[in-house]
C-alpha cells in the first residue's frame, strides 16, 4: 500500500477500510517516508508493516519469502526502534 495515492483515499485511510472489510487481509505499507508521523498512522489503521521504496529487487524477493515463513518482518535500521513504538501503539 502506498501511503499517498490519487483520488482523494490515501494509504492510511484505504489500509483502514480494507482491514475493516477483511481483517484477515495483511497490509504492507510501500513507502518514500520514514518519519514516525508517516508510518505509525498506517500500523494504527491496521498496516503489518512497511517497506522503504529504494528497497533493491533482490532484497524484496528476500523479504517476501521471510514473510510468508514468519508473516512478520520488517526492513531497514529504523526498524528496531520502530518495532518496540508499533508494539505499544498495537497494545
Amino acid at each position: 500500500m502506498d501511503l499517498v495515492m490519487p483520488g482523494g483515499v490515501d494509504g492510511v485511510e484505504a489500509t483502514r477500510k480494507i482491514k475493516n472489510i477483511s481483517p484477515r487481509t495483511q497490509v504492507v505499507v510501500l513507502t518514500s517516508y520514514h518519519e514516525d508521523e508517516h508510518i505509525f498512522p498506517a500500523i494504527r489503521a491496521g498496516a503489518l508493516s512497511y517497506i522503504l521504496k529504494d528497497i533493491g529487487a533482490s532484497e524484496l524477493a528476500k523479504w517476501s519469502a521471510k514473510q510468508l515463513r514468519e508473516r512478520l518482518c520488517l526492513i531497514s535500521a529504523w526498524q528496531l526502534v520502530l518495532s518496540k513504538k508499533s508494539e505499544e501503539v498495537r497494545a
